[in-house]
C-alpha cells in the first residue's frame, strides 16, 4: 500500500512539473540565453550618442590631455554598416583630437536584443591642449556627430474591399489605421489612409521625423554630413510599399526622393492590376522607407591657465 502512495505522490508532481514547462513553454530559450517574447519594433530612435562621464571634463587645465569617450548605442531596429562619428566644434588651434573621425557598425534591435542595448565606445585624444598666450581660460565645444544609413519598416493588417458598393456581408470593412510609438526608427510612419474603389486600392502614407534628428537624402552618401549637407539634400526619403506580396506604385516620383515639409510627408501608394477579388478580406499591408540620418550631441569644456 506504502508503494502505491509513493507511486501516487511522484506521478503527481511530475504532472505539476510537465504542467508549469507547458505554460512557461512559450518564453524559448537556446542555451543560456532567453528569447523574450517582446515586439521590438517600436520607438522613435536609431543611434544614440552620450558622452561618458568626464571624458569630456567640464574643467582642466593648460598641458593636460583631454579623453573624449563617446558610447554609440543603437536604439532602433535597423543595423547601421559604416557609420561614422565625427568631432567638431573647437578650435584646432588648441584642441587636436585624434583621431576627429571614426566609423561605427553596430546591430539593431532584434528579439535577442529587444531593448537596443548594443553599444560602442568610441575614443579621441589629445595629449596636450593649451590657452591662448595671455589668456585666464578657454571655453571650447567638443561636439559629436553620427551620419548613418537606416530604414523604418512598418507591417499591419488592412483590410482590402474590391467591391466597396455591394451590400453582402463582409469580414471586415476599411479605415485609417493610426499608429503610435514608432516602429523602431527615427522616421515614423503615423497613418495609413484608405480609399477603396472598384478594383482599386489606394492608400496615403503618413509619416514623420520623430528622431530629433535631421534625415537626408540616401543616395547622398554619409561622409562629411556633419558639414556638407545642401538643402536639397535636406528632408528627403525613399518609399516603397506593398500589399500581400503585390508591390504598390507610389507617387509622387515613384516614391524615391519624398521631400518631408515641417518635418512631415506623405505618399500616395496604389494597385490597379485588377486580381484583388470579389470580396472583403483582410491582409498585410508592408511600409518600407530608406533614408539617411543625422544627429549630434554637445558639450561646453573650459581650459584654465595656471
Amino acid at each position: 500500500m506504502k508503494y502505491n502512495i509513493d507511486y501516487i505522490k511522484k506521478f503527481k508532481i511530475s504532472l505539476i512539473m510537465a504542467i508549469i514547462l507547458l505554460i512557461t513553454g512559450c518564453n524559448v530559450s537556446v542555451g543560456n540565453d532567453r528569447v523574450p517574447d517582446a515586439d521590438y519594433h517600436s520607438g522613435t530612435e536609431g543611434l544614440d550618442l552620450r558622452f561618458l562621464s568626464d571624458a569630456p571634463p567640464s574643467k582642466l587645465y593648460n598641458g593636460d590631455s583631454l579623453d573624449v569617450m563617446v558610447e554609440v548605442t543603437n536604439r532602433g531596429v535597423a543595423d547601421v554598416a559604416n557609420g561614422r562619428i565625427y568631432l567638431s566644434g573647437y578650435d584646432p588651434e588648441y584642441i587636436s583630437l585624434s583621431p576627429s573621425e571614426t566609423t561605427i557598425t553596430i546591430e539593431g534591435k532584434s528579439i535577442y536584443n529587444p531593448d537596443g542595448r548594443l553599444n560602442e565606445v568610441k575614443t579621441f585624444v589629445d595629449g596636450y591642449v593649451e590657452v591662448p598666450d595671455g589668456a585666464d581660460s578657454l571655453t571650447q565645444n567638443i561636439k559629436a556627430t553620427a551620419c548613418y544609413k537606416y530604414n523604418t519598416e512598418l507591417f499591419a493588417s488592412a483590410c482590402i474591399d474590391p467591391n466597396p458598393r455591394s451590400t453582402g456581408t463582409k469580414v471586415c470593412t476599411p479605415h485609417t489605421l493610426s499608429f503610435g510609438g514608432g516602429q523602431g526608427g527615427p522616421i515614423a510612419v503615423t497613418s495609413i489612409e484608405q480609399e477603396t474603389g472598384k478594383g482599386k486600392v489606394t492608400f496615403k502614407i503618413n509619416f514623420e521625423n520623430q528622431g530629433g534628428g535631421t534625415v537626408f537624402d540616401p543616395h547622398k552618401g554619409i561622409l562629411n554630413c556633419h558639414t556638407d549637407l545642401d538643402y536639397q539634400d535636406i528632408d528627403i526619403v525613399d518609399v516603397t510599399a506593398k500589399i500581400s506580396n503585390k508591390a504598390l506604385t507610389c507617387e509622387p516620383n515613384g516614391g524615391v526622393g519624398v521631400r518631408l515639409v515641417d518635418g512631415q510627408g506623405f505618399v500616395y501608394c496604389y494597385y490597379t492590376s485588377g486580381d484583388l477579388g470579389d470580396d472583403a478580406y483582410s491582409t498585410q499591408i508592408s511600409v518600407f522607407i530608406d533614408y539617411a540620418y543625422r544627429n549630434s550631441i554637445t558639450k561646453s569644456i573650459e581650459v584654465v591657465n595656471i
